[in-house]
């Protein structure tokens, strides 16, 4: 680890982070489970807002690579909200000092993305005819997905006239 640190201390001295992220720099290879972060944060009086964010880099941030394009980066926005997404980032250059370039990428792309709202909700497909329960959120789950694809370009009548023209979004 000292290493690391060593040879990349350039980029920590650019760039500002946080005790936490350091924190979890350190304890990425130790801490496994949920379970262990929670013993941990107890026996060390962390807080719960600094226990949340050590859970999201820990075990969130394999969800994140810095290679994937930009639609998929924009949907773990949409996943994660900015504050985390970011912080996550941050975590990720950590680990990866040569990638400062598309770090910088990235992070202009979480500051300027509008994060959209899904337009169709439940209640819109029991509106024409859906029943409550797992067939109406696995194509709600489809239907959001066809969103992401378009860019979020779909609207909700867009959304709609397509499960009524497929009959289930299949």
């Amino acid at each position: 680890a000292l290493a690391h640190l060593n040879k990349n201390k350039d980029i920590f001295q650019k760039i500002h982070f946080s005790v936490i992220h350091k924190l979890a720099w350190l304890l990425r290879d130790d801490l496994k489970t949920s379970k262990e972060l929670m013993q941990f944060a107890k026996d060390f009086k962390i807080s719960n807002r600094e226990k949340a964010l050590l859970n999201d880099l820990l075990f969130n941030s394999q969800e994140v690579e810095l290679s994937s394009n930009d639609k998929t980066h924009k949907a773990l926005l949409r996943k994660f909200g900015k504050e985390i997404y970011q912080n996550i980032l941050l975590f990720k250059l950590l680990q990866h000092p040569d990638e400062s370039a598309r770090f910088e990428e990235l992070n202009k792309l979480a500051e300027d993305f509008i994060i959209p709202e899904f337009p169709i909700s439940g209640h819109d497909l029991i509106k024409i005819g859906y029943r409550p329960g797992i067939e109406l959120r696995k194509i709600l789950a489809k239907l959001e997905t066809k969103w992401e694809a378009s860019d979020y370009l779909l609207n909700r009548d867009d959304l709609l006239k397509n499960i009524l023209a497929n009959k289930g979004c299949k």
